[in-house]
């Protein structure tokens, strides 16, 4: 088994010092998905978080989770059809 760190960055990093023992990177993987969906919990509007996964000292992956407010120009309204006689 290897040793896997998830480090998190929401604007400042978090650094795992303590990391996790896992089988495989597919485990490894898995377990950032499940913190990504954590993650997604507390997403708010114009937030932005990213998770890098560590084996060791070696990066393998990043999930990065970012969301925008976007203002609507115009809003539409739907109209009934009209009747044709």
């Amino acid at each position: 088994m290897a040793l896997y760190f998830f480090d998190i960055w929401n604007g400042k990093t978090h650094q795992d010092e303590t990391g996790e023992e896992l089988p495989t990177d597919a485990a490894a993987w898995r377990e950032a998905v499940r913190t990504a969906r954590e993650i997604e919990d507390v997403l708010a509007p114009g937030d932005s978080w990213s998770v890098v996964v560590r084996r060791e000292l070696t990066p393998l992956f990043r999930i990065e989770i970012q969301s925008a407010w976007l203002e609507k120009e115009t809003e539409f309204e739907i109209a009934a059809p009209s009747t044709v006689h």
